[in-house]
């Protein structure tokens, strides 16, 4: 298993520190502690998880099954069996969550999306699961579509993500940025009762892509809905381009916001070549991307029809 490019040995090792040395001092560890331990050890984490019956574990068990070791290796009735046991589990009585599973398709077949897609429904049906960053630095774009907003309602704040270990958006420029933007879309999340959390979930899954992985702004949308998602933040920042309802969107927080957008940029393009390695080139149109994103995420709000 090797990690995505354009990550610093650095960030690589505090992800993987991340509760890795609890993991050697548990007798009996926990689900959480094995997880964070599949970087390092999958085929021993793996051998772990068949002893465990609980949804998660063999949902973890699934996705080592199918995501490492040649293609075709696992015999397909191991993964139809997984599949079977935690469908008949007590998540059986939650009848949207299993009928979103099963939308999947076969999963002894199912692309990676499919796999990612399904170990986040079965992550969610537990409040004490987290997405661990290392899933998110492994398969990039595909995990955080996956990890992303799916419901629209409350079950979109499970699982919970993991922290990078810096956020950009927490940087001063940012906060500055997010000032003259965030009073603008406050009423429009309110309008939006408990869907308002779909959107808040987005907001975190691009602060963790832009903090984490910079360089999966650049990928292209795995699915459907991701394209959807992407051809909306287009509409927004066309919007954005030549912004001029000022009832929406005061005219001197919205100058303000253009007026900051620069340094926003080149600031975060020279932390990307830094904490990255990213090449100049490659760091400015992250650092590009990551504005866009923070920008458009927040103006469909105030742009979707």
């Amino acid at each position: 298993m090797r990690f995505r490019t354009g990550l610093t040995g650095l960030v690589c090792a505090a992800v993987l520190a991340m509760g890795a040395a609890d993991t050697a001092t548990a007798a009996d560890p926990s689900l959480a502690q094995l997880v964070a331990d599949i970087p390092r050890h999958p085929e021993r984490v793996a051998a772990a998880l068949e002893t465990r019956s609980e949804p998660a574990a063999r949902a973890w068990l699934l996705y080592l099954l199918r995501t490492t070791g040649p293609r075709g290796e696992t015999p397909k009735e191991r993964i139809a069996g997984l599949e079977q046991a935690i469908l008949s589990s007590e998540i059986k009585n939650d009848k949207y969550l299993v009928e979103e599973i099963k939308n999947i398709g076969d999963l002894t077949d199912a692309p990676l999306q499919g796999v990612l897609l399904f170990l986040r429904h079965i992550l969610s049906a537990d409040a004490q699961e987290t997405a661990p960053c290392f899933l998110f630095i492994l398969h990039g774009q595909a995990a955080f579509e996956a990890f992303g907003p799916f419901w629209g309602n409350g079950r979109d704040q499970r699982p919970r993500l993991c922290e990078a270990p810096q956020s950009l958006y927490s940087r001063a420029e940012w906060r500055k940025l997010a000032a003259v933007i965030d009073p603008a879309i406050e009423p429009a999340l309110k309008e939006r009762g408990s869907i308002r959390i779909g959107y808040e979930r987005q907001f975190a899954v691009d602060a963790l892509q832009a903090s984490l992985v910079p360089a999966s702004l650049l990928e292209l949308p795995y699915t459907p809905q991701g394209r959807k998602a992407a051809d909306e933040r287009g509409r927004a920042m066309a919007a954005f381009r030549s912004w001029s309802d000022w009832s929406q969107w005061p005219k001197e927080q919205y100058e303000a916001a253009k007026r900051l957008l620069p340094t926003v940029i080149d600031t975060t393009s020279k932390y990307y070549e830094t904490a990255f390695e990213l090449s100049p080139k490659f760091a400015r149109q992250a650092a590009e991307a990551a504005a866009e994103r923070f920008i458009a995420s927040r103006l469909v709000l105030l742009t979707a029809e």
